[in-house]
């Protein structure tokens, strides 16, 4: 909803004034359907088990229920949208602009200014119902309750787990932006006009009204104030193997010898007798009301000055060269990037669990409530000397007509973008920080320790043993910023740019007949995809793990377009001859386009793992090239070979990309060994060396190309003066050619660990793997392979959708 008020006055034949006013409303419900929320709620149910914070449950519901994923068939679905009964709104109150343009001669000015205030406010969410996981995990046992069955641990009302919100904030946000210009058009001569001018704008960051935000400054950060986890232990001496569960024990790091039970601990902040947490547990943050912190946590440019010049110049009557160029900010940016987010950061919202533990149960909610505990959250933070995103573009052209109503141009557009939004991990885990014989001190003694390279001998009995191992701590013990988990971070420090080649033949519609032709070669590389997607690698390097051609790039563009009355073929005045041959039209469009880059990611997307494998021999053979033996069991007389492949080549939050050996693009159409069309060449992609980090560039595969062609006819049937019948048949992808619009990206390793006899045999050219007689081994046994080859049922490279087949329809139209 919005009211707009214009008013344009003629102050002088040279001077014209025109003011604007608006406002604006916007907003969005989140309504439940009749009755929903009252089946739902406490009363309804007789639900009564208490709450950690009652307060922020208005609609008085039940707890939500998860942990079903070992639930055979369709498992329950107990959950709803959290930001029921909720509205949020978008509010310009007000927006006002004013421009006087201004003749004097051969100079047309224009000044001006304009003025807005937007209100942002977000309808909250989160976990302000509680939630109740009811699976099964190794930490949840019989003895603490678990019937190994969810569904029976709901109806028996004991719980694995028990989570809650502390707080349902809203997002309140508020922007002021301003802008100023004065601009002039000078015609210096018939031949050759100048446009100049300047723009100056101001924008306040995103601020929050009731600053309950806050803000993560590293600045601001104490590692001697980082608040305490209990850490793991074991009461016996473990060399390689994982502690057993009945010697696992937590403690506290200021006294190691006082050994606690409640494993549960681990982990989880340290606390003193009185509850509160042993160390600040706002270390680091810029609180939002703190009068030091900066509004709306950010330091930006007070103004900032946009220059803007072109140029037209008539070299003679058939030729024009015309060049631009200018200075353009982004101004507002999302209210969620830059501030909407951090309503959602501690102090003021943090998540609090109970469980597992022993009579943790819904009826005894009530008495376990008090012992809840908190680990270290995710953060959302924002830079804090940030700048203003600014994009500069430039072009140069020359238009001539060619005759015959011809007119092509040739253009040189570019454009490069500077202080680009982007979201980065500064909390990871640093490298190295995972390898045991790195760093021995962060050996997990709840794990065991496992091969991730070359070893020194066939059976693993010391850390030292193997180059690289791993087995360590949680992350949360890892990280550079301790008492934290992720810290997401958006910053503006991208960078971007565009350089295109633009032709243009256009041909004007006369003696029935136009088309048009047009042309761009180009490319457009960038960092990141946006400013909230949190693409960014933070790691070695930045430049070569996320510099990349854009996921919108297209190298290639080509398109026709074409309309043509076809003669008239009638030679006599029959009006049925007339009507059959006569006003016929036809038009139609052709294009080509180069594939858009495929994205490396999850999912359909492009992506690689390597996963690790192990295998049971009889005990007293030697396992296979490749593995390692990293347990016995001399009662049932076994050993366990497990895989030394790397799985792990950093030791930290950022693993190795594949190695690039040659050009991976391809035409589709080109067969691999199995005769299955390939869109690119999988053996252009291979595993990287040892501890290696790969060089596969952001976006370096590209989808198949696009060739389309799309035709129209049409006739138009004259019935008497003033109507007319149109028939009109269209056909779109006229030769049903095949377009392919996605390939099968998800390229794994793994490790070959044999494959199953048949009747006590193997295959030709396999033998059984050492001490088995179930298990046969092939050439690459206990080696990383590619799990998705051309063997595959889904080879990597091969397309695996293709957009629309020719398709018809027919229409027709009366015109009166």
């Amino acid at each position: 909803m919005g009211n707009h008020v214009a008013w344009v006055h003629i102050l002088s034949p040279r001077i014209v004034n025109e003011f604007n006013f608006g406002m604006r409303h916007d907003s969005e419900g989140f309504i439940a359907g009749v009755g929903m929320i009252e089946a739902l709620q406490r009363s309804a149910l007789n639900y009564t088990a208490p709450q950690l914070f009652p307060q922020n449950n208005h609609l008085g519901t039940i707890p939500r229920a998860t942990g079903w994923t070992s639930v055979v068939g369709t498992a329950a679905n107990i959950n709803w949208l959290d930001r029921w009964g909720e509205t949020g709104n978008d509010y310009v109150k007000p927006a006002f602009a004013d421009n006087v343009s201004f003749t004097h001669g051969n100079h047309s000015l224009k000044f001006g200014m304009y003025f807005e205030r937007l209100l942002n406010s977000e309808a909250p969410g989160g976990q302000w119902s509680g939630a109740f996981n009811f699976g099964t995990s190794s930490s949840f046992t019989t003895a603490l309750g678990s019937t190994g069955f969810a569904y029976a641990n709901a109806l028996l009302g004991d719980f694995n787990t028990y989570t809650e919100s502390s707080a349902r904030p809203f997002t309140n946000l508020s922007i002021k932006s301003s802008h100023w210009y004065a601009q002039d058009e000078w015609k210096v001569n018939r031949r050759f006009t100048v446009s100049y001018g300047m723009r100056w704008v101001y924008a306040s960051p995103f601020t929050q009204f009731d600053k309950q935000g806050s803000n993560f400054d590293p600045t601001k950060y104490d590692p001697a104030k980082a608040p305490l986890l209990y850490r793991p232990a074991c009461t016996v001496a473990i060399t390689i193997a994982a502690c057993p569960t009945a010697n696992r024990r937590a403690y506290d790091p200021r006294t190691p010898s006082v050994l606690l039970t409640n494993t549960n601990l681990v982990g989880t902040f340290v606390r003193n007798p009185d509850g509160s947490v042993v160390g600040d547990l706002n270390n680091g943050l810029a609180l939002g009301n703190d009068p030091n912190t900066p509004k709306g946590y950010r330091k930006t440019n007070a103004v900032s000055w946009e220059p803007r010049l072109g140029a037209a110049w008539s070299l003679n009557d058939k030729t024009v060269l015309r060049a631009m160029g200018g200075i353009y900010h982004t101004v507002r940016v999302g209210g969620g990037t830059t501030g909407g987010n951090l309503v959602n950061n501690p102090p003021v919202n943090r998540s609090f669990t109970v469980g597992p533990c022993s009579g943790c149960t819904i009826d005894n909610l009530i008495n376990v409530l008090p012992g809840a505990l908190t680990s270290p959250s995710s953060l959302n933070a924002v830079e804090v000397n940030s700048k203003r995103p600014t994009i500069y573009n430039f072009e140069v052209g020359i238009q001539r007509d060619i005759g015959f109503k011809t007119v092509i141009e040739v253009s040189y557009v570019g454009s490069q973008s500077r202080h680009l939004g982007e979201r980065r991990n500064i909390n990871g885990v640093p490298d190295g920080a995972r390898f045991l014989d790195v760093n021995p001190q962060n050996r997990n003694p709840f794990s065991a320790v496992t091969p991730n390279g070359p070893c020194s001998t066939a059976v693993l009995n010391s850390i030292s043993d193997c180059q690289h191992p791993l087995g360590a701590l949680a992350d949360n013990f890892l990280r550079r910023y301790q008492g934290y988990a992720d810290i997401t971070l958006a910053s503006w420090s991208g960078n971007a740019n565009y350089n295109g080649l633009q032709i243009q033949v256009n041909r004007r519609y006369t003696h029935g007949f136009q088309y048009g032709v047009a042309y761009t070669y180009s490319k457009t590389f960038d960092y990141s995809k946006d400013d909230d997607s949190g693409d960014v690698n933070n790691g070695r390097p930045y430049r070569l793990f996320n510099k990349g051609v854009a996921d919108f790039d297209q190298t290639h563009i080509f398109t026709v377009n074409y309309i043509y009355d076809v003669p008239r073929l009638s030679r006599s005045n029959n009006w049925f001859v007339k009507a059959f041959l006569d006003n016929w039209q036809i038009s139609g469009t052709t294009s080509f386009a180069t594939g858009k880059p495929k994205t490396f990611g999850t999912g359909t997307g492009l992506n690689w793992s390597y996963s690790g494998g192990s295998y049971t021999m009889v005990l007293g053979n030697t396992c296979a090239a490749g593995s390692i033996q990293t347990s016995s069991n001399t009662t049932a007389k076994t050993a366990t070979c497990t895989a030394t492949t790397i799985t792990d080549f950093t030791g930290g939050e950022i693993n190795a990309r594949p190695v690039l050996l040659c050009e991976p693009n391809k035409l589709v159409g080109s067969m691999d060994a199995t005769a299955t069309a390939s869109a690119i060449n999988p053996a252009c992609i291979a595993k990287p060396s040892t501890y290696g980090i790969g060089n596969l560039p952001r976006n370096s595969l590209r989808l198949p190309s696009i060739f389309n062609n799309d035709i129209a006819f049409f006739k138009n049937i004259k019935v008497g003066e003033k109507r007319e019948v149109q028939l009109r048949w269209e056909i779109y992808n006229v030769f049903n050619h095949t377009n392919f619009s996605d390939i099968f990206g998800a390229m794994a390793f793994g490790i070959d660990t044999g494959t199953p006899a048949v009747s006590g045999a193997c295959p030709s050219g396999f033998s059984f793997a050492p001490g088995s007689t179930t298990q046969c081994a092939g050439p690459t046994f206990g080696q990383i392979v590619q799990t998705n080859g051309a063997s595959s049922t889904t080879p990597f490279g091969s397309p695996r959708t293709a957009r629309s087949p020719r398709v018809m329809q027919g229409s027709i139209r009366i015109n009166f």
